[in-house]
């Protein structure tokens, strides 16, 4: 039998066939897992086009680790450990999980990365990851599965800790995951030694918020805002209530003070 390639469909969707004549290599970017009645394919998604800015020294350390385990396969590999790192990042809603899981997705990609994302991949991971390795046995891959919490809802636990434990072996693999309710996770989910990095994402540091608010801002307009107002007064927001500030001042016409008072009403 012919080895598996990429059969293509309306230049989106992803099957391996045998003796398909279309590509023996996915383009790299953001795959969702879709089924129709004859099984599974690979749904090509657009790649974050969002105007992303990577903030804080945490966010930063947690990028920098990642692009170090994709350099560090030859020490894995020296030392007969499986190449795969699972990080679990927690916190409230806003404070940036998904920005980050963006911004690391599109560094990924530069890499020619292979980024899976959504429930049905993780809930679906035997044959996911089968479907990939037919074709592409060593092609860096990321499941990215935000709100792990829903994914344990749906059945899926014994999953997540079978591919964390090793009962099911990957190689060139991240799994990269969000919660907001880290105490709602089954506590055998996360025991120590499951996910390699768990970090919380807390409230914006006034650092933060400053990048943010000067990245949201034209520069050609700064003059006309005193940004140290807005960092100082802004404490305690998250980055989409900052965004509806700048909303409210520079589309809607509301004054600082006033766009800080609906902002407050709402979170109260």
């Amino acid at each position: 039998m012919s080895k598996p390639r990429w059969s293509v469909s309306d230049g989106t969707r992803f099957s391996p066939k045998s003796g398909a004549k279309d590509s023996d290599k996915l383009p790299a970017g953001i795959y969702e897992i879709a089924r129709t009645p004859v099984g599974m394919f690979f749904q090509k998604l657009p790649n974050y086009k969002d105007k992303l800015i990577l903030t804080g020294d945490l966010n930063k350390e947690i990028l920098e680790d990642i692009e170090k385990f994709w350099d560090a396969k030859p020490l894995y590999q020296k030392y007969g450990l499986a190449h795969k790192r699972g990080i679990l990042l927690y916190g409230e809603p806003g404070t940036g999980k998904t920005c980050l899981v963006k911004i690391i997705s599109n560094e990924f990609i530069k890499r020619d990365g292979i980024v899976l994302k959504g429930d049905q991949a993780m809930m679906n991971f035997d044959s996911t990851y089968n479907m990939l390795r037919a074709v592409e046995p060593t092609r860096p891959v990321m499941f990215s599965f935000e709100d792990i919490d829903s994914i344990c809802e749906q059945g899926g636990e014994e999953m997540i800790i079978d591919v964390m434990d090793g009962h099911i072996n990957v190689e060139n693999t991240v799994f990269l995951s969000t919660t907001n309710h880290l105490d709602m996770l089954p506590p055998r989910v996360v025991r120590p030694s499951r996910f390699d990095v768990i970090e919380e994402i807390g409230d914006p540091s006034d650092a933060m918020r400053e990048d943010y608010i000067k990245s949201i801002i034209p520069e050609s307009e700064r003059k006309k805002i005193n940004v140290k107002t807005w960092v100082n007064k802004t404490k305690g927001l998250t980055f989409p209530e900052i965004k509806e500030i700048f909303l409210a001042v520079n589309v809607f016409g509301h004054t600082f003070e006033d766009a800080l008072k609906r902002i407050a009403r709402n979170v109260h």
